[in-house]
C-alpha cells in the first residue's frame, strides 16, 4: 500500500508501526488508513489467540499537520498515540483523527 519513494513504515514501539506519508490532508490521511486497515482485513491471517477477533486486525490513530519551525516530534507522536488508544477503545479495527 506505501508506494511512493517518500512513504515510510517501521517498527517503533512494541507492537507499533509507524507510517509516514508526504502531502496528505487530514481527510486523505484518513482514507489512506482505512485502505491499509482493509488491505489487513483482506488478508485473513488466523489468530488464534485473540479474544477480540478470529483475524488480525488493525487499530490506526491519525494524525496530519504541516510542521511548524519549532514544532517537536514529541507532540506529533503523543497526538498519534492519543488516536490510536483512542481507537482501541472505540471496539479496535478502525481508524480515528487525533
Amino acid at each position: 500500500s506505501l508506494r511512493r519513494g517518500s512513504d515510510l513504515a517501521a517498527r517503533f514501539d512494541g507492537g507499533v508501526v509507524v507510517t509516514v506519508a508526504q502531502g496528505m490532508d487530514e481527510e486523505a490521511t484518513l482514507r489512506f488508513a482505512n485502505v491499509l486497515l482493509e488491505r489487513v482485513r483482506e488478508q485473513h491471517i488466523h489468530h488464534p489467540r485473540s479474544a477480540v477477533q478470529r483475524y488480525v486486525t488493525v487499530s490506526a490513530g491519525v494524525v496530519s499537520v504541516v510542521p511548524g519551525k519549532d514544532e517537536a516530534e514529541a507532540v506529533l507522536l503523543e497526538r498519534a498515540r492519543a488516536a490510536l488508544k483512542s481507537a482501541k477503545e472505540s471496539g479496535r479495527n478502525c481508524a480515528v483523527t487525533g
